[in-house]
């Protein structure tokens, strides 16, 4: 989280940037949790179809089975990256503003010299994006628009976990297809 993020948060709720950045952190990894693997799942399961369909029918009449071996981690890898990343960004961000918005009341309670009413009544009027108004912005409108910048902050971050968790595992998928483990051994016994 950017410095002038927790300041901002932190002159708001009256809590010291170490909780502030834990909360962060705590939601983050909720959110991450939450949405990995299902995207894991769907990303590795298309990468994995369409590498192998590429894979059987480009390399159809190719000797070299190393040419086939890297190709196809090649392919899952690219292809499982950019589903991974298009899936999981909307989500993703959606969960960390929900889980950001709750860390933080969870941490105003547990640290804050703010009583628990003046953070029940911060926080209330936060729950959807859709309750911004025009015109002069209240103390809430503030807090979700400092709320939204951090979650923008960490969604790069946690896209690119869960994309390099999406291609290990379809890495290690690819290496035990059966289809294409198939054609490589066929090229092998060929020579």
């Amino acid at each position: 989280m950017k410095e002038e993020t927790a300041k901002k948060l932190s002159q708001k709720l009256g809590l010291k940037e170490e909780h502030i950045s834990k909360a962060v952190h705590d939601a983050v990894d909720k959110s991450i949790h939450e949405i990995l693997t299902p995207v894991v799942e769907r990303s590795v399961t298309i990468a994995l179809i369409t590498t192998r369909e590429l894979i059987l029918k480009d390399f159809a009449y190719d000797s070299d089975e190393t040419k086939i071996s890297a190709a196809s981690t090649h392919i899952v890898q690219n292809l499982a990256g950019s589903l991974a990343l298009v899936t999981c960004r909307e989500p993703l961000r959606m969960q960390l503003t929900n889980h950001i918005k709750k860390e933080l009341k969870l941490a105003c309670q547990q640290h804050s010299q703010v009583s628990a009413k003046e953070v029940a009544e911060m926080f209330a009027g936060i729950a959807t994006e859709k309750q911004l108004t025009q015109g002069p912005r209240t103390q809430e409108e503030q807090l979700m628009e400092v709320v939204q910048s951090c979650s923008k902050e960490n969604l790069e971050l946690g896209c690119n976990l869960i994309k390099s968790a999406v291609i290990e595992k379809a890495l290690v998928i690819v290496m035990q297809d059966k289809a294409i483990n198939e054609a490589l051994e066929k090229r092998i016994r060929a020579r």
